[in-house]
């Protein structure tokens, strides 16, 4: 958190201290629990679900869960490696209702049926597993041999060879020690 006595200046101009701020598309918060950026893909979302409530009929299943994952659970996977392990728990069972209603809008299923055996006829990942799970990371080609030595390619490794037990950590848990 940042002092109230603060100043910073930068060149001779003093940077004001902002508690959200949105960054290339990522709305990152003080606290770096991004209910800002979570409630923004939300919204997104929804309103991509209501353009093609419409069309329900007219699509065959497997263009509705195309369009469903391109459209809709898509807003979700944008730098979701960066806030997916800081999301406290009400944050994650809003994304899931998310999912949950692009199950219902595919299958023609009522709201208050149990939609979540579908995720597999959909090939999908359950939503808070999905922010969870990453998995090998793999270094992109390259045709220099001063590419291996660069943090893009080494991360990948270092990456890789971290244990799954630390990678299964969240963040809120490592900030107070375990």
């Amino acid at each position: 958190m940042v002092e109230a006595g603060l100043h910073v200046e930068l060149n001779n101009d003093k940077l004001t201290y902002e508690k959200v701020a949105p960054n290339i598309g990522l709305v990152i918060d003080t606290n770096l629990i991004f209910p800002d950026h979570v409630s923004s893909c939300i919204s997104k979302s929804y309103a991509s679900l209501k353009m093609l409530y419409p069309h329900r009929h007219s699509l065959s299943m497997k263009l509705k869960i195309l369009l469903t994952e391109a459209l809709v659970l898509s807003n979700f996977n944008y730098c979701d490696i960066v806030y997916g392990p800081s999301l406290v728990e009400a944050v994650k069972i809003r994304i899931q209702r998310v999912q949950r209603s692009c199950l219902r809008s595919v299958y023609g299923i009522r709201k208050y049926e149990q939609v979540i055996h579908m995720l597999s006829s959909c090939k999908w990942l359950d939503m808070e597993k999905k922010l969870r799970f990453k998995g090998l990371l793999s270094p992109s080609i390259h045709r220099t041999s001063t590419y291996i030595r660069s943090f893009s390619h080494n991360i990948c490794f270092v990456y890789n060879r971290v244990p799954s037990n630390l990678k299964d950590i969240s963040l809120l848990k490592f900030r107070k020690g375990f």
